[in-house]
């Protein structure tokens, strides 16, 4: 009887650990994918393999590539449609990818000693609170909504946004002769 159950354990758990080693889904995303009361739920998720074949399966998913470093891929995608995803060509794994950001606003003012310099502090002369400060910033997009770039009356602070991908036009800003400028 004992070696009948340590047949059927170990059998059991053959099968398990084969069906693991051949899942491109994580736990946690292969139990999301079969619940079907959460299939329109957006998910995030991280995928190691082809980037150009990811891309390809995502689009044939109604996923959203997010961006990708090396053959990680960062990707939202409905969880219903996580299994179609795992199957595609190029598609090595799936992990959860969700990142959850808050502000540090409160806390980094703290943190970094701003307030000592807004105060004034030695060997500062006098206190500085950032007025009169212009700061560029060179990136790939900006949310010019967010909260951070607003005044206290709502009034957005960024002076000027080029889009150097635009096409030229009558705002495009000179000696450069290419690119789109916002105000």
């Amino acid at each position: 009887m004992k070696l009948q159950i340590y047949f059927l354990f170990f059998f059991f758990l053959g099968i398990q650990s084969a069906e693991a080693q051949h899942t491109r889904l994580s736990f946690q995303l292969a139990r999301l994918g079969m619940n079907k009361a959460r299939s329109a739920e957006q998910v995030y998720v991280l995928i190691k393999g082809d980037p150009a074949q990811i891309h390809a399966a995502l689009d044939a998913c109604g996923g959203s590539y997010l961006y990708n470093i090396g053959t990680i891929t960062s990707a939202g995608i409905k969880a219903g449609m996580l299994n179609k995803l795992a199957s595609a060509k190029g598609v090595d794994r799936i992990e959860a990818g969700s990142i959850r950001l808050h502000p540090l606003n409160d806390t980094m003012v703290y943190l970094t000693r701003v307030n000592l310099v807004h105060q004034g502090f030695a060997p500062l002369p006098h206190g500085y609170d950032g007025k009169g400060i212009v700061c560029g910033f060179i990136d790939t997009g900006i949310d010019y909504t967010h909260g951070d770039f607003k005044d206290s009356l709502g009034h957005s602070r960024i002076k000027y946004i080029w889009d150097q991908t635009m096409p030229s036009a009558s705002n495009t800003p000179q000696p450069f002769n290419y690119g789109t400028t916002y105000k």
